[in-house]
């Protein structure tokens, strides 16, 4: 393993000259880490978008297989080669059947506070990630942990990160058709981008989408008849005043239908 040091230097304000500090700046987790501690066959995750076009996106996951040795005179190594999960990164304009190869990652410049820039390379440890750290990417394959899902099979999510998945079937429902009021309030929320909602249900699973009209929230009613349940799966973003969203809430839970008297109804989601 080997612990990349950043550099920080201070920027002069009026010429731009930079001056290497003896210690970097102690800064927050928004920006690219202090100390980078790696090597071969270390999960990494990039933290930047290096190269959009070619796929080089904040997000992006691989695997270390070199870390490349200073050149004469420097102490950073010169780049960190990263096979990337996704075989079609940098693949653009390339056979389809080219072989999956290491990238090289150099270093980034980031400016600081206080006229300060910093080079690191950007990247972290990343064995597993949250799904929201990766929304919109695509990718092949994926293992995903249940152990703290408020039900088994099901989970939140504005859209899905795999064009398949294996054994589950995905609904979702966009946040401009989840709002059906003229007041201005909904229909703020309405144009608002991204949000909505999604869930992932087992093949296996015996179940009816509920349809409710005229609800004025991102929300999924989902009837599982094994365990005669209604799956209310509802998000509700922070710009939607609580009290508003608390009428609407109790609006949908008196709609949605019971198969019996023993039905349960849970409710699940981001509120």
């Amino acid at each position: 393993m080997r612990q990349k040091d950043d550099s920080d230097y201070d920027k002069h304000p009026q010429t731009g000259r930079l001056t290497l500090r003896d210690e970097p700046y102690d800064t927050s987790h928004d920006y690219l880490p202090t100390h980078l501690l790696v090597g071969p066959k270390a999960r990494v995750m990039l933290l930047r978008n290096v190269d959009v076009a070619c796929g080089l996106v904040n997000g992006a996951m691989g695997t270390i297989t070199k870390v490349l040795p200073p050149k004469r005179g420097m102490f950073l190594p010169q780049g960190v080669m990263v096979l990337f999960d996704n075989e079609r990164i940098c693949q653009h304009g390339t056979s389809l059947k080219a072989k999956h190869q290491a990238i090289m990652i150099t270093k980034f410049e980031e400016n600081l506070p206080k006229h300060a820039v910093r080079f690191q390379f950007p990247l972290r440890l990343a064995w597993a990630c949250t799904i929201h750290k990766v929304q919109g990417l695509t990718t092949d394959s994926a293992v995903v942990s249940l152990k703290n899902i408020f039900a088994a099979e099901t989970w939140l999510e504005k859209k899905t990160v795999l064009p398949s998945i294996e054994n589950f079937h995905f609904i979702h429902k966009d946040r401009f058709s989840s709002y059906h009021s003229k007041k201005d309030v909904f229909q703020q929320l309405k144009h608002k981008r991204h949000g909505g909602v999604g869930m992932y249900i087992g093949n296996d699973q015996d179940y009816f989408p509920r349809t409710l009209d005229l609800v004025n929230m991102e929300c999924l009613v989902v009837y599982i008849k094994e365990i005669n349940t209604n799956l209310v799966l509802v998000y509700r973003t922070e710009t939607y005043p609580s009290s508003v969203f608390m009428d609407e809430l109790h609006e949908v839970l008196i709609s949605v239908p019971q198969e019996n008297e023993d039905t349960s109804t849970l409710v699940m989601g981001g509120f």
